[in-house]
């Protein structure tokens, strides 16, 4: 639940172009879509709790028919045939849905209805009850509307179109019983100041939460967008401006790290140097943009070749590139060397100053160390770079190894 909550805040942001924004000047309304959304989630918070106190009231209302046998005695007839037949069936149907999900999208319907059904019922019992008893229901009737508006998390419209109709219904069914007893008038006139009490409240309440609501998507998306901006600055830190590959700040720090971690946990950290084949000559027949084209495929060759997680291929230097293949040994690096070798070759990149063959290719040189006491991060560099000089002596367009020594 609170990860699709946290899913829809993310989704405001996306709203008119992440420009949140009240839609009237009581602040009591976003923008529509945002609406929609403020409603749902809400509605979704709201749900549990609204479901919570509807069972409070139904078992309240159910207990409360033993005050009325003890105010009214034999005439109580009439008042438990709407309490029981009456308002706790709808009380009761209204609990039962409550517990679904699609409850959430007319969950001020179902708080207004349930409202509805006390001061209803009760207003139909105050109108059959006579005598002093009267007082009684009338206090528990402003009871009732009072934390209807307050208590249940109506929204303003819902609380303002319920305060409407119950002194609506108030009125007429309370102002003909005035004439008989001037302190209905009183009640009539109490519930009328509660009743806007009650209204400005709700109002004060909602307003809070909206802004609190509004104040909180524009934090997630300040958020959002540092976020993308430090995603944004890491990738401009730690990867080749020209190949879009890590650079040697992030093979540095990738090495430290798989060093660490094969140490900890005893196997062999492999590596791989690789040297485009007489590039000077290429840069010299072809000139520099091409240069840098010819480096460019090339790093996206090994990329596409070198695709293990954990592995990472790195631009160490001009036309040179490194490659770290974490639980390799020497043998599986020397095999993985001959495939980068065969690759480039097969990109098919024209070199026409090459002396060994008429496309552009590729030394490499592979070693591989299991960390152990004695042996450094930079042995396992110097290794691969002493196999990639070896394999340039040997003709290049070839591999070499060096094995560790005993």
């Amino acid at each position: 639940m609170a990860e699709e909550k946290e899913q829809d805040i993310t989704d405001l942001l996306h709203v008119d172009g992440g420009n949140a924004s009240f839609a009237n000047a009581f602040h009591l309304r976003f923008n529509d879509a945002l609406e929609v959304r403020y409603k749902r989630i809400y509605a979704r918070r709201d749900r549990r709790y609204v479901r919570a106190l509807l069972l409070v009231l139904l078992i309240s209302y159910v207990l409360y028919g033993a005050c009325d046998w003890y105010l009214l005695g034999g005439g109580v007839a009439p008042v438990w045939a709407i309490r029981y037949f009456v308002g706790t069936p709808i009380l009761a149907l209204l609990l039962f849905f409550s517990k679904t999900r699609w409850v959430e999208r007319f969950l001020q319907v179902f708080i207004v209805a349930g409202i509805f059904t006390l001061v209803i019922t009760t207003l139909l019992m105050v109108s059959l009850v006579g005598g002093e008893s009267v007082h009684l229901y009338l206090s528990s009737l402003l009871a009732m509307i009072m934390g209807g508006l307050t208590a249940t998390r109506i929204q303003f419209s819902y609380a303002a179109f319920t305060a409407s109709l119950y002194m609506l219904f108030a009125s007429i069914v309370l102002l003909p019983m005035a004439q008989i007893n001037a302190l209905i008038m009183y009640y009539l006139l109490l519930d009328f100041v509660a009743v806007l009490l009650c209204l400005l409240a709700v109002f004060t309440y909602e307003k809070m939460i909206r802004r609190e609501f509004l104040q909180k998507i524009l934090i997630q998306r300040k958020n959002h967008e540092l976020r993308k901006a430090n995603e944004k600055l890491k990738t401009l830190v730690d990867n080749d401006a020209l190949t879009n590959i890590a650079n040697r700040r992030y093979f540095d720090q990738i090495l430290e790290q798989e060093w660490r971690r094969a140490k900890r946990r005893g196997y062999s950290l492999a590596m791989l140097m690789v040297d485009i084949d007489y590039f000077k000559a290429f840069n010299d027949s072809l000139g520099h943009l091409e240069g840098d084209r010819c480096i460019q495929q090339v790093a996206q060759g090994l990329e596409a070749l070198v695709r293990r997680p954990g592995d990472l291929v790195a631009r160490y230097g001009g036309e040179e590139f490194a490659i770290i293949l974490p639980a390799l040994n020497v043998d599986e690096a020397e095999k993985l060397a001959q495939a980068v070798c065969g690759a480039i070759q097969g990109l098919g990149i024209a070199h026409p100053n090459s002396s060994v063959a008429r496309v552009v290719t590729v030394s490499v040189g592979a070693a591989a160390i299991v960390p152990t006491t004695g042996f450094f991060k930079r042995d396992l560099i110097a290794m691969a770079d002493e196999a990639l000089y070896l394999a340039k002596s040997q003709g290049r367009n070839r591999t070499a190894r060096v094995i560790v020594p005993q």
